[in-house]
Order: C-alpha cells, then structure tokens, then sequence
C-alpha cells in the first residue's frame, strides 16, 4: 500500500469484489467499529456456536434470513450501540453492516427488520 493509498482491507472478498475502507470517499457509514466484533467471529466462531445450540424448525423455503445473519447483526447492533431492535429500520441498509454479513453494500437485498427480529 503507497503512503497516498488510504485504502484498509476490513472484511474478507464479497462476490470475488474488495470491501475497503477509505477516508476520502463520502461517509457511506459511521458503524467502521464493527470490524472488532467481526474479527472476533472469525477468530473464536461464537455465534456460529450459539446457532449450532439451536434448533431452528422454520421452513427453509420461507426464510429470507438465516439464523446466524439475525443472530449476528442483532449483536453487532447491540456492540455498536443500538439497543433497541427499532434501528435496525435504518441499520438494515447500512453498508458495513451489510458487508460484515457477506451482502455487497450496492445489493438491494437488505438484513432483517425490526419485524423479523
């Protein structure tokens, strides 16, 4: 990386595409602290875990979202500071929260809702 080369690789290749992190691009997101907690499940697998320790009886035809991704983002959200399950309305599209659940942030598929969780 050239010293004029800002660019921080945060999250592993979405869809074979480099999720970076510059300071010379409009603010797409305020949330760059989740890179903590997404190293931390890379390292120990503790949601991975906790979803392996439940049962999940759903229709799988019917599900949108799987366990770990409402798991992983519903704890994401609480490490970043949003308690409560109404800002995941806008957290949701958020572009890092996004990327640390493997969707591209240009993707129009979103993470779960408020409803969801």
């Amino acid at each position: 990386m050239s010293s004029k080369d800002s660019r921080l690789q945060l999250f592993d290749d979405i869809d074979g595409r480099k999720v970076t992190a510059n300071d010379s691009a409009n603010p797409v997101s305020s949330n760059g602290g989740l890179a903590i907690p997404v190293a931390i499940e890379i390292r120990f697998g503790i949601v991975k875990g906790l979803v392996e320790l439940c049962r999940d009886t759903c229709d799988r035809a019917k599900i949108l979202h799987s366990l770990f991704d409402n798991l992983f983002f519903r704890i994401l959200a609480i490490a970043t500071g949003y308690e409560d399950c109404n800002d995941l309305v806008t957290l949701r599209k958020d572009s890092i929260f996004k990327a640390t659940l493997q969707l591209l942030p240009s993707y129009l598929k979103t993470l779960a809702c408020q409803a969801t969780m």
